[in-house]
């Protein structure tokens, strides 16, 4: 069966509508994540702020950007407000 998809442009978006992410997990799925938002990174407008994960020395990777918060508190990202005017 073939797909419509190929009919339709990649998506745009505006560079300073940025949505921030966080990571609960640096595992096989979580690390996964993390590279196809960096190697994608010019085709979507998320950011990785936060990654949470257990033993953050053993499982912190030098090709995230210094910015990211690595933390093993789950309220650290969850509870902080990545955009107070805009929560939801």
């Amino acid at each position: 069966m073939a797909t419509l998809l190929s009919q339709f442009e990649p998506a745009r978006f505006v560079p300073d509508q940025v949505c921030k992410v966080a990571l609960l997990g640096f595992g096989t799925v979580g690390s996964a994540v993390a590279r196809l938002l960096y190697a994608r990174s010019q085709e979507h407008p998320l950011q990785l702020t936060h990654v949470c994960n257990r033993a953050v020395a053993r499982k912190k990777a030098d090709w995230i950007s210094a910015d990211v918060v690595w933390t093993e508190d789950i309220t650290h990202g969850y509870g902080a407000r990545c955009n107070p005017e805009n929560p939801w």
